[in-house]
């Protein structure tokens, strides 16, 4: 049945076979074209493998067919915005966070990284201010992270010296979190940070790095600790099989690169 493959994707995927999993979903949608969530998870699955185009097919469909799931819309939103229909993608979020009712943390990371993009550090530190006064998370570290930093945006030096106090193996997403260092141009943390992951199993760190596909991260690209992590991640099967991402290429039967410049 449907409901069988998708649920074999989902398992399989969390195993690091991406191939599988994309067998599976695809089989899924075969049999039933409207599963919503097949749709969501697929979408969700190809644009952490850098595969946004073919995302957006299912991140759209699955809006369409659940309009009113704010989670759905959401991860419609997110893959718009790293495409680049920054216009687009702020509707469908807004949308998303209406329909959540209350400040999310998911939804207030994502925002917020969204403004500081855009470089609007008076939307941002709104976002900021207003999670702070009624977060939603039971992580502590984030509560902390929000309340530290939204003095700090105009103060690259010192919120350097905060981020060098944390520890990001104690942070619920450490990809998430990667965005800081970079954002406030601290590349020797960035790859610190990177090197700590990559000591780390695949399902310690995993998460979800569709966080490293937005354009403020694109400088991890050109560090070879994005590589390994891509290859811990074992992103390269998939790769080989379905396509290389812009920003990554093959470099022989085995090997790949990435970095910026391998981008159309």
């Amino acid at each position: 049945s449907a409901v069988a493959w998708s649920a074999l994707g989902d398992a399989v995927r969390d195993q690091t076979r991406w191939n599988d999993a994309w067998d599976a979903y695809t089989k899924a949608l075969e049999i039933s074209p409207d599963n919503v969530e097949t749709h969501s998870q697929f979408g969700q699955m190809l644009a952490r493998l850098g595969h946004l185009d073919e995302a957006l097919i299912h991140t759209r469909r699955a809006a369409e067919i659940d309009p009113l799931s704010w989670v759905h819309q959401l991860v419609f939103g997110i893959n718009l915005w790293i495409l680049g229909e920054r216009e687009h993608a702020w509707e469908s979020v807004q949308r998303a966070a209406e329909m959540a009712g209350k400040p999310r943390s998911v939804m207030s990371r994502i925002q917020l990284r969204m403004a500081l993009e855009e470089g609007n550090r008076e939307l941002a530190n709104e976002i900021m201010e207003t999670f702070a006064e009624n977060p939603d998370t039971t992580d502590p570290n984030e509560i902390i992270r929000f309340l530290e930093l939204a003095p700090m945006l105009d103060q690259p030096l010192e919120a350097r010296r905060y981020l060098r106090t944390i520890d990001i193996t104690e942070q619920k997403d450490g990809n998430m979190e990667m965005f800081w260092p970079v954002y406030f141009d601290d590349m020797d943390l960035a790859r610190e940070w990177l090197s700590t992951l990559l000591s780390l199993e695949p399902d310690e760190v995993m998460a979800d790095p569709i966080w490293l596909q937005f354009e403020t991260l694109a400088p991890l690209r050109e560090l070879d600790e994005f590589r390994q992590l891509q290859q811990l991640y074992r992103h390269d099967d998939f790769w080989r099989e379905h396509g290389w991402p812009a920003y990554c290429q093959p470099a022989g039967p085995v090997d790949f690169e990435c970095g910026s410049e391998k981008e159309s």
